[in-house]
């Protein structure tokens, strides 16, 4: 199998399992605590840099094996495609819950949006060595 095509592959993986770790942080935050059920958008915030967290291991271990990756200028570009990542999807769930859409159907279609953001910018620089 081509390689690109096995890092999508185990890409998709992770993204799930960072959707577990996004919608389960969010969810404990958003239906445990008074705090954040009063603050959805800042429970997101929370939640996605849990997310962040768990992507760039299994990322730098698993799906992006063998490039170099594990120093500070890795790291801060991962922190950059992430953060801005970040920025984008807590943006557009502001916006989405201000218009008065379902929280979590938001998350849902702004996953989408994520997955895509991430993908793109881990494969052609953050694990590019070229």
């Amino acid at each position: 199998m081509p390689t690109n095509l096995q890092q999508f592959i185990k890409f998709i993986l992770v993204s799930w399992l960072n959707t577990a770790v996004d919608f389960g942080s969010y969810a404990i935050l958003t239906r445990g605590f008074l705090f954040w059920s009063d603050h959805l958008a800042w429970a997101n915030v929370v939640a996605l840099l849990a997310t962040t967290m768990h992507s760039y291991v299994w990322n730098s271990y698993w799906v992006f094996p063998g490039v170099t990756h594990h120093n500070a200028k890795s790291l801060t570009k991962f922190l950059v495609v992430s953060g801005s990542g970040l920025l984008l999807n807590s943006s557009l769930f502001a916006f989405c819950i201000w218009l008065g859409a379902n929280e979590w159907w938001s998350k849902v279609g702004l996953m989408f949006v994520l997955f895509a953001w991430n993908f793109v910018g881990n494969k052609l620089w953050v694990y590019n060595d070229k």
